[in-house]
């Protein structure tokens, strides 16, 4: 078994792993002020406009990050470290979400 390359080697999986991290950081972004008043280290805003935000802009854009590095790390030849890696990390504020969604 050979060992995945660092980062994307072909032109579609490149621009598939960068919009997708782009995607990943604008939806945690979004989602973290939602995040630090579930876990209790931010006391909630009147009118509660972090959920609102998360719910709306958040977590349509870690769909679609997830899509985007789901596609480059579903083939052999477009996987890399960096896109496993990507893809790892977007696991977690869905397993994250599905929780939230599954507790209410």
């Amino acid at each position: 078994m050979t060992s995945l390359p660092g980062f994307p080697t072909t032109q579609a999986a490149r621009v598939a792993w960068a919009l997708g991290v782009l995607a990943l950081l604008v939806s945690l972004w979004a989602q973290g002020r939602m995040w630090l008043v579930e876990l209790g280290l931010r006391p909630v805003a009147a009118g509660g406009g972090e959920y609102l935000v998360a719910l709306l802009l958040g977590l349509p854009t870690l769909v679609l990050a997830l899509g985007l590095l789901g596609w480059s790390v579903g083939k052999r030849s477009r996987a890399s470290r960096a896109a496993w890696s990507a893809f790892g990390v977007a696991l977690i504020p869905a397993v994250g979400w599905l929780l939230l969604l599954l507790r209410g």
